[in-house]
């Protein structure tokens, strides 16, 4: 796999899969990081970068949620279409 931080945003769901994935003959290997030829090793290995991804993750999502509620308080549009009922007009610079 080319970046383990996308192929799971979940330490738990990572594990899942993976065994899943094992169980049908599929055998990930990680383009950034060489794993350990003992499956021990390899196992403890991925999940600690498992965890630190997952913990990426929780952080960027809750810095984006706190932005993104910032800017609607603001009462700025967050983006994305224009809510029902809603006309979108251009604003002067």
């Amino acid at each position: 796999m080319y970046d383990s931080s996308r192929f799971s945003r979940n330490e738990a769901t990572r594990h899942n899969a993976e065994r899943l994935l094992q169980k049908n003959g599929v055998l990930l290997f990680p383009y950034f990081y060489t794993t350990p030829e003992d499956v021990d090793d390899a196992f403890i290995q991925k999940s600690i970068n498992g965890l630190f991804n997952e913990s990426f993750s929780r952080k960027t999502s809750k810095r984006s949620l706190l932005k993104l509620n910032d800017i609607a308080t603001q009462g700025l549009f967050t983006g994305g279409g224009p809510p029902f009922g809603y006309q979108s007009i251009a604003v002067p610079s």
